[in-house]
């Protein structure tokens, strides 16, 4: 057994996430901890949580941060919102939207499962047609389907679930930070969103907020929540709710100061601009890709993240090969697809301090370097499936 200090490697993080963290992310989780209820620590949540809530665009009083993980946020909402025998559509575009639905029957919820072909979007209109036929309590549905690299848009839902009495929970993991995404105006309901994409902290936390409508319910249902997704303890320990502020589980202060940094740089930047660089950088990575003869797994631009996205590779050329060459040689973590994308393409995310043209210029070229070295030393010659 060595028990030596580890050393991680400095790899460039260019997969689905996480992502690398600016240095001044990195210097708050080096920081010395502090008790859960000190004061320098409520301190810090508070000011976090108001960050939170200018990210997500909102005023939702029920608006904090989780320690989970991203999944951890998506059993959070199917476990406060929903109870035995409950209605739930899940609008599924990859593997995300399959997992909420799995997690929904696990907690004895009436699951309704939308499929669309991959690469596709859903329209108002169908789904206001499934809303209508099934009348549930919730409508769940992913903004950035990280899976195959979809954006869904969600302008004008809201409106279509509340007319028929249903609450809309939307999966914004990959997309907050990337894409525009405005709770408020929306008039979304409930909202998931991770620290180890766009918003450039380390994976461990959720990021939720509750529109007055979804916190109506979460007060009012009748069943035991477990005790570790239990929004009302949580929110009480984050001072979202009337009453006295009472400890419930121990955060971690380094990983609440690392993301607490991590908002104050795309607030000091500004959300506009934000978004804009992730369209302006992406874009040109796209076009940059074609050239060396990556294609694009989904065809419509409309349909595409500017987070992460999905190349179908030549001929002749096997992901697993080319994707060890280039971690091998370059020190750069790609992601492989999963669900529809398996086998079928690899994933590029270009999110954070990631999301910049000089990372465009050197992974095209690492890229363009690995295939051709693919192709002469006869490996990875196996047709894509």
């Amino acid at each position: 057994m060595d028990l030596t200090p580890f050393n991680l490697t400095n790899t460039i993080l260019l997969g689905a996430g996480p992502i690398n963290c600016s240095e001044r992310v990195l210097r708050a989780l080096s920081m010395q901890t502090m008790g859960p209820v000190d004061k320098a620590a409520i301190e810090l949540m508070d000011e976090t949580k108001e960050m939170l809530k200018k990210v997500f665009h909102t005023t939702n009083r029920l608006t904090f941060p989780q320690q989970t993980s991203g999944s951890g946020g998506l059993e959070t909402v199917v476990s406060n919102i929903l109870e035995p025998g409950d209605k739930l559509i899940v609008a599924i575009g990859g593997v995300w939207g399959e997992r909420t639905a799995d997690i929904a029957e696990i907690y004895k919820a009436e699951v309704v499962r939308l499929r669309k072909e991959t690469g596709e979007v859903y329209s108002l209109d169908e789904l206001e047609k499934e809303i209508a036929k099934h009348r549930p309590k919730l409508l769940f549905i992913t903004h950035g389907e990280s899976s195959t690299g979809v954006l869904q848009p969600l302008e004008g839902l809201a409106d279509i679930c509340h007319k028929y009495n249903c609450l809309l929970a939307v999966d914004a993991i990959i997309t907050l930070c990337s894409d525009p995404l405005y709770v408020d105006h929306w008039k979304l309901d409930i909202v998931v969103g991770g620290t180890q994409k766009a918003v450039g902290a380390p994976p461990g936390f959720a990021l939720l907020t509750f529109s007055p409508r979804a916190e109506k319910v979460i007060l009012e249902r009748k069943t035991p929540v477990p005790f570790y997704f239990n929004v009302k303890g949580i929110a009480n320990y984050w001072n979202c709710l009337d009453g006295q502020r009472h400890y419930y589980y121990t955060y971690s202060t380094n990983m609440i100061a690392a993301l607490r940094e991590a908002l104050a740089e795309k607030l000091e930047e500004g959300m506009e601009n934000v978004w804009n660089r992730h369209r302006t950088v992406s874009t040109h990575l796209w076009k940059r890709m074609e050239s060396i003869g990556l294609k694009l797994f989904i065809q419509k631009e409309k349909n595409r993240l500017h987070s992460i996205n999905t190349y179908v590779l030549p001929d002749g050329i096997e992901w697993t090969v080319l994707l060890d060459h280039v971690y091998e040689k370059y020190n750069i973590s790609l992601s492989f697809g999963i669900g529809p994308t398996a086998n079928r393409a690899i994933r590029v995310g270009l999110m954070g301090v990631n999301s910049r043209m000089a990372m465009v210029d050197h992974i095209v070229k690492v890229l363009e370097e690995s295939i051709a070295h693919c192709r002469s030393n006869g490996r990875g010659n196996v047709k894509n499936q």
